[in-house]
């Protein structure tokens, strides 16, 4: 996004199909900031505690400036 400014794109594709865009994301208040890394956090739902130990596999999982499809299987 330009600095200070609530115009950086987010968008988000699952298996070819988008999902989610958000077109008014500030990412960042100074140009000398950039995006270095990517941190996924996973919650169970709701305030309870989950009922048993969980499992979530994420994998294929890209992250780039621009769409690039989904990959081969």
């Amino acid at each position: 996004n330009t600095p200070g400014q609530k115009n950086g794109v987010f968008r988000a594709w699952v298996d070819g199909q988008r999902v989610l865009e958000k077109t008014d994301v500030r990412f960042r208040h100074v140009p000398a900031l950039k995006i270095e890394r990517v941190w996924l956090n996973v919650y169970h739902g709701g305030i309870a505690a989950a009922p048993r130990d969980m499992t979530l596999y994420i994998d294929n999982l890209v992250i780039a400036r621009q769409y690039i499809g989904p990959m081969k299987r």
